[in-house]
């Protein structure tokens, strides 16, 4: 067959057999809507032929479409079939799959502010998982376009509010023609949909590294060589759609056996043979060898033992933060009522973040150069100068790379820091030490000790990850009369910071932030930090002329001051590498 202007993807043509064989739902469908042809017998029929021919297939393909369009701009009118006619009759409504899936749950990857997030619930548990699913049944037709306005995307917004409204203006509509065929065809069905999407979801989200719940290779997980991956387009493959979400479908499992290695040194959790609904129900009953037998032993990984294996699976169930669950009380018809009822509450958490959101776009350049002078000034006001010069490079993913290089004097001279900023948050830190000609990577565990015995801790130096914080707007302020937005920061992963928490005070009018608390592990504060000399660089980017760490309890000072500044100049990409923090970059 010549698909050749047809489809994007020749290697698509098995979705468009998809959508064409499981269309012929849609005449048995209207049979039933026949009057005096409606029988429960023929409902058993349909839902039997809908639930074990068609819906795996479909709704993988519904997935697929998602994320690459299936038809080119030629016949783009086309790409409506598939959200519009074909998925209302398997559970879909139209355009929410997209919204949520590829706009929302691919965008916050499964962290705090993803909607379906299995994060802070107990995994292996029925009664968290009845409570995730009624969470997500009952609020997410408010929580979804909420997210998505306050996230930039108010088109999306309103076609998925659209799309929603439609669906169950339809089958109200239907209903007065056919009640029991109209709960057989679309009520049933998207209820039915909906909970096994929550069931996979939680399937794929259940093993989370509490340590490092950002990196997709320990917050997701990977299934091979199962009948699913025959039938539904490699879905199994979860981890590595996470990392690259438009790779092609037919590319997965080659990928996934290249990578073999890399998986075993991230210690990700591959299993063989199973599915992500299989994983699902062996953790409801909690059959633990089960899941250790189709544990996959990967090269670079640690050796288990199958005891060993179900520890490793238990630890990463525990539940990290808090469930957003209602208190106490069943599921009824006043989840609705209750959902609006806490929306000004969601609406808070979800407006601090995107105050922190905003605050970096608005202030990110494409790349900065500063020369400091450094003040480290003792309990009893004895002062020491350094002066260093710092880089920032922004890449057109919007991550940051940064290199503080000490300029003088001589003890530290040429001492130099670099950061590679990682979207997992898991960030990379490399210390250049002159004396030893060596570069020393910076452990994770190593980030929340001090930085060149400056009241700075290496965490200090990294860009604000806004993916790895849970933040609220806790009330208004004014800090050297300007009014502020007061704003609580906790990380998601407590073991990640050496900070239990942080307060941040962030202009209102510029959205520059101040003013920053922090709380040590046992909550008890440890350091102030102020920003001041605010000046507008270019655009909406401001900058401070001087910045100043004090520890509370050693009654010590680190006063940075700028000496100057440019910025948007074209720096090297060379200068912020391992050769440019050894060699200056030249």
């Amino acid at each position: 067959m010549n698909v050749s202007g047809f489809i994007n993807d020749p290697r698509d043509l098995p979705l468009v057999r998809v959508a064409l064989s499981a269309s012929a739902i849609i005449p048995a469908a209207c049979y039933l809507y026949l009057p005096g042809r409606f029988g429960w017998w023929l409902a058993v029929a349909y839902w039997l032929m809908w639930a074990f021919v068609f819906l795996d297939r479909v709704t993988l393909m519904i997935h697929c479409t998602s994320h690459r369009p299936l038809f080119s701009r030629r016949v783009s009118w086309m790409n409506a079939y598939v959200p519009w006619i074909l998925g209302p009759f398997y559970g879909q409504t139209p355009n929410t799959y997209f919204a949520h899936h590829v706009a929302m749950h691919h965008v916050e990857d499964n962290l705090a502010e993803d909607l379906s997030s299995t994060m802070p619930y107990r995994r292996d548990r029925l009664l968290d998982w009845l409570r995730y699913f009624g969470r997500f049944l009952a609020f997410t037709i408010v929580l979804l376009p909420v997210y998505l306005y306050r996230k930039g995307r108010r088109r999306l917004a309103w076609r998925a509010i659209a799309g929603e409204l439609a669906f169950w203006m339809m089958v109200a509509g239907l209903a007065h023609l056919n009640v029991e065929a109209t709960v057989v065809v679309f009520v049933v069905p998207v209820l039915v949909v909906r909970a096994l999407m929550m069931a996979g979801n939680w399937g794929q989200h259940a093993f989370i590294d509490p340590r490092d719940p950002g990196n997709d290779y320990r917050n997701s997980v990977t299934c091979t060589n199962c009948r699913y991956n025959r039938r539904c387009f490699n879905d199994g493959y979860h981890i590595v759609h996470h990392l690259r979400p438009q790779q092609h479908w037919t590319e997965l499992p080659a990928e996934f056996e290249a990578r073999r290695a890399v998986y075993g040194t991230h210690d990700a959790v591959v299993f063989e043979g199973i599915d992500f609904f299989t994983i699902w129900l062996h953790l409801m009953l909690r059959r633990w060898n089960a899941l250790a037998r189709a544990f996959v032993r990967l090269p670079g990984a640690p050796a288990r033992s199958d005891d060993q294996v179900v520890a490793l699976l238990k630890e990463r169930l525990q539940p990290i933060g808090q469930a957003p669950a209602p208190r106490g009380g069943r599921w009824t018809a006043a989840a609705f009522a209750l959902a609006i009822a806490l929306w000004p509450a969601t609406v808070a958490a979800e407006s601090a973040a995107e105050i922190m959101q905003k605050q970096r776009a608005m202030h990110r350049t494409k790349d900065e150069e500063e020369t400091l002078l450094m003040r480290l000034v003792s309990k009893t006001g004895e002062v020491k100068e350094r002066r260093l010069v710092r880089y920032t490079l922004t890449s057109p993913d919007n991550l940051s790379k940064i290199l503080i290089r000490f300029l003088a004097p001589r003890s530290v001279e040429n001492t130099g820091l670099l950061t590679w900023e990682a979207r997992s948050g898991d960030d990379d830190q490399w210390l250049y030490l002159p004396a030893t000609h060596k570069v020393k990577r910076v452990a994770a565990s190593g980030r929340s000790h001090r930085f060149m015995g400056t009241d700075f801790a290496f965490e200090d130096m990294q860009p604000e990850s806004v993916r790895l914080h849970r933040y609220e707007l806790l009330r208004s302020e004014t800090v050297d009369g300007q009014d502020c937005h007061v704003i609580g920061a906790v990380p998601v992963a407590a073991a990640a910071s050496g900070y239990s928490k942080r307060t941040l005070w962030v202009r209102k009018d510029n959205y520059f932030t101040v003013k920053r608390e922090y709380h040590d592990r046992k909550g008890k504060l440890e350091k102030v930090g102020t920003e001041r000399g605010l000046v507008q660089v270019r655009g909406t980017v401001w900058r401070a002329n001087e910045l100043q760490m004090h520890d509370v309890e050693a009654g010590t000072r680190t006063i940075l001051l700028v000496e100057g500044r440019a910025v948007d100049k074209g720096l090297r990409e060379n200068l912020l590498t391992e050769a440019g923090l050894t060699q200056g970059g030249f």
